[in-house]
């Protein structure tokens, strides 16, 4: 979930994960009104990154699950 701090949330946190290569970060993006996936960490990044608003079924890469983030919609602005 983003919070204040917009640049460590968007890029400082997933660089920092890839950097560790934890395989997957997902981020509930206020800001967005989305749900923001990454995976596939090599170098230091992430290779893949997918945006989801919030509604849309959100596959979880290697997990075989998808997220429901239709609740998210009560949220958005």
């Amino acid at each position: 979930m983003t919070s204040w701090d917009a640049a460590r949330d968007r890029v400082e946190k997933p660089s920092a994960y890839a950097a560790t290569a934890i395989d997957l970060h997902l981020l509930v993006d206020r800001d967005a009104d989305a749900v923001m996936v990454h995976s596939r960490p090599v170098g230091g990044r992430y290779l893949d990154r997918s945006t989801h608003p919030y509604g849309e079924a959100v596959p979880v890469p290697g997990r075989g699950i998808v997220l429901d983030t239709d609740p998210l919609t009560r949220f958005a602005r």
